[in-house]
């Protein structure tokens, strides 16, 4: 009689969730993405018969999965070349990195082969960067072809709270109300 009267409240219980569902708890996630990157530099207003410069570099972005930069650094060498000989001339820069999934903008400093500091500023796209120097020479304006994408968005971590389960077809949390154990008929919740 018990199995019976256990089977029969299951057609009646099935679904053991009551209630309409909850959203999920989003935690935000953050997520590095590191990336050394080559690339060609020109200075805006030199015209483009000029030979660009050489960069090389390496990115860190701490990216949130709500699109926004968490925090990051570049660090990038900029050169050229006196036809096939050695470098010419040179910087070393250092940025902090700032911004979101669709831009990223940079200001940090610098020194040049002449021992002379810079600051620098700029804006960064998929496979694109301009910015401006400054030095105690003036101001110069470049744009720069990458090989540096942005950094990838990181999903958000989606959880149900305590006494609640997703149910399979991920529309959110229900709260788990009584579950039977059909085997040995023993209440679970």
């Amino acid at each position: 009689m018990r199995i019976y009267l256990v089977m029969l409240l299951s057609l009646f219980v099935t679904p053991a969730l009551a209630g309409a569902p909850i959203p999920y708890v989003v935690t935000q996630v953050t997520e590095t993405e590191e990336t050394g990157y080559v690339g060609l530099v020109w200075t805006l207003g030199g015209g483009f018969n000029q030979t660009p410069q050489i960069s090389a570099g390496f990115q860190s972005v701490d990216m949130e999965s709500s699109g926004d930069v968490d925090d990051g650094y570049d660090i990038n060498l900029r050169f050229a070349l006196n036809g096939a000989r050695l470098p010419e001339t040179y910087s070393l820069r250092a940025s902090q990195l700032f911004g979101d999934k669709d831009g990223i903008g940079n200001v940090g400093i610098g020194i040049t082969n002449g021992g002379n500091w810079l600051a620098t500023a700029g804006i960064q796209g998929d496979h694109v960067r301009l910015g401006v120097d400054l030095t105690a020479e003036g101001m110069t304006t470049h744009g720069e072809l990458l090989s540096l994408e942005l950094a990838d968005t990181p999903a958000a971590l989606n959880t149900c709270p305590a006494g609640y389960e997703e149910y399979s077809d991920e529309t959110g949390c229900f709260q788990v109300m009584l579950e039977i154990d059909l085997s040995g008929g023993e209440l679970l919740r």
